[in-house]
């Protein structure tokens, strides 16, 4: 007798065999005890998952002896054929080589005569999407309403590619991939009753390289077993497979979080000599940081990373000390360049340049640690509020007033600070720097309550009169100009506390009002932005440069 394989010989023969498809063998059932089973029924999924399979099954159920039953005996002729796979009124349909119009004409024929001794004459029709437009238009009445003797099941890999016409005649069920643990268990059982040793590692790495389908699973299976000769070993079972060992991967990994390229390269090359498939590689390393950035950022990662809890561990110490966003720029470079990979000539090198991108970048900084920068530079100016002459040399252009303010004293505009001793009084003002420490004074009380006011204050001028009045000269964008403006009030109500007596404040126009006028609107606009204050704090926090101004279309109209 010929060898049986074990997708065949392990083949479930009723619902409670079948792995992890309760939704639709639970359907199933309820629907054969209450004598509700459609007259079409169209099994979709990946490969391997048991659409042929659960179709088989509720063939028995229909026509067993003791039927319709939900758990067929397995022993009369009806359940016999179908088990041996010679039934006389089930017939197995390969959609692929039965596509034509003419062939399903012949079944629509066919469906008057009743069956020969069953209660249901059931056509399977496997990948039916395979079949041509004229063939499924052809099938169009006969499934919607058949003969009371005659049932239909579909079976298919790609449900998109059947006409809406032919599902909107069938009961749908989706069927899902098995996941790895149920995989395992079913062959460790399958392994006992086949009376061989497989190690636990080597049985999930067969589960992890069949994708989800359990007849993969047991494909992959049988090949061992023949490879082995009954001694299984991790290290054979890589070499069948062609598959990455994961300590390769972790130290593959491990180099280029620590941008170690000569390190990437030489692992590149290990692969290339051992024969393995480069591309395949490249996928492996694609889903180990997909795995690395999950685990980062989760905490129950047990039902998205399907690895053996010891390898989930090794991956948190892996990325311990590596921020998630670190993790997901590398992620972000390897999945943009996949399809390059994927259709390389030579994925190699394809590979290589991929490395050597990663290798040039370097951790971004959080959105938290920016904000945290700033408030901290912002905390630095109340505390400490710079000179005129900083503010110039870092915002990049000049305060300097197109005529000096009305005696205003040299030491002003040179920065000079007053002696500290030196008391601020109306007295004191016609002394060398007493202006300027009023104008200091009046920039550290706005500093602690109004930042962007003491920036603009800071690149204007401030005089006083003959008639004892004090005048400010604004300076710079009209942004400043606008606000020393508006918070006149609270600029004389300082200087008034500051000098211990009521004072005139007057904000005189700048002298250029004239000539500004006569810009071009849009210039004025690009210039207010460039000398805006927060332009400026921008600039010197990310070392940037302004490359261009949009101006909207609303303020051109303005």
């Amino acid at each position: 007798m010929s060898y049986l394989v074990l997708a065949r010989k392990y083949r479930p023969q009723s619902f409670d065999q079948i792995v992890r498809q309760e939704h639709v063998t639970q359907t199933l059932i309820h629907a054969i005890s209450s004598d509700r089973v459609a007259h079409a029924i169209l099994f979709s999924g990946p490969r391997g998952t048991g659409k042929t399979t659960i179709a088989r099954i509720l063939a028995k159920s229909l026509n067993c002896q003791d039927g319709p039953t939900p758990s067929p005996c397995n022993q009369c002729k009806s359940c016999r054929e179908i088990a041996a796979g010679i039934p006389a009124d089930v017939f197995e349909i390969d959609g692929a080589s039965n596509n034509s119009v003419d062939q399903i004409r012949e079944l629509r024929d066919n469906v008057r005569y009743m069956p020969s001794h069953s209660r249901y004459k059931i056509y399977i029709i496997d990948e039916v999407h395979m079949l041509s437009l004229a063939a499924f238009n052809a099938l169009l009445k006969t499934l919607e309403e058949p003969p009371p003797h005659v049932k239909f099941m579909f079976a298919t890999t790609e449900a998109h590619k059947v006409p809406i016409t032919i599902l909107s005649r069938c009961q749908r069920h989706d069927l899902k991939r098995i996941d790895q643990d149920a995989i395992c268990q079913r062959l460790e059982f399958i392994c006992g009753l086949e009376n061989i040793a497989i190690p636990s590692n080597c049985i999930r790495l067969i589960a992890r390289e069949a994708g989800g389908g359990m007849r993969d699973a047991l494909s992959l299976l049988d090949q061992v077993i023949s490879f082995a000769d009954g001694q299984v070993s991790y290290e054979d079972l890589i070499q069948l497979l062609g598959v990455i060992d994961r300590k390769q991967l972790f130290d593959f990994s491990d180099a280029i979080l620590k941008g170690q390229a000569i390190d990437t390269i030489d692992q590149i090359q290990l692969v290339y000599e051992s024969g393995q498939d480069i591309k395949r590689f490249y996928t492996d390393v694609l889903e180990h940081f997909r795995n690395l950035l999950v685990i980062k950022l989760g905490r129950q990662v047990e039902t998205t990373v399907l690895l053996p809890p010891e390898e989930i561990t090794a991956m948190r110490q892996q990325v311990q000390s590596v921020s998630p966003a670190f993790i997901n720029q590398i992620f972000d470079i390897l999945f943009q360049h996949e399809a390059t990979i994927r259709f390389a000539a030579n994925p190699r090198m394809a590979f290589e340049m991929v490395l050597f991108k990663l290798s040039e970048i370097q951790p971004i900084l959080t959105i938290d640690s920016l904000i945290a920068s700033i408030e901290r530079l912002r905390n630095d100016l109340k505390s400490n509020p710079p000179s005129r002459a900083l503010m110039e040399d870092r915002a990049g252009y000049s305060t300097e007033p197109a005529t000096p303010p009305i005696s205003e004293p040299e030491s002003a505009i040179t920065g000079a600070h007053p002696p500290p001793s030196m008391p601020i009084t109306v007295e004191s003002l016609d002394t060398d720097g007493g202006m300027l420490a009023v104008k200091n004074e009046l920039l550290s009380r706005l500093s602690s309550s109004q930042p962007a006011l003491a920036g603009a204050f800071s690149r204007s001028g401030l005089s006083r009169s003959q008639d004892g009045s004090f005048v400010i000269h604004p300076e710079g964008a009209r942004f400043s100009t606008d606000k020393i403006r508006k918070h006149h009030p609270l600029i004389r109500e300082l200087l008034s506390d500051i000098l211990k007596q009521n004072i005139q404040l007057i904000i005189q126009e700048p002298v250029d009002t004239v000539a500004v006028k006569k810009v071009n609107p849009a210039d004025q606009l690009k210039r207010d932005a460039i000398n805006h204050p927060r332009v400026a704090e921008v600039i010197e926090i990310f070392g940037g440069s302004v490359v261009d101004i949009q101006i909207k279309t609303e303020e051109k109209r303005a």
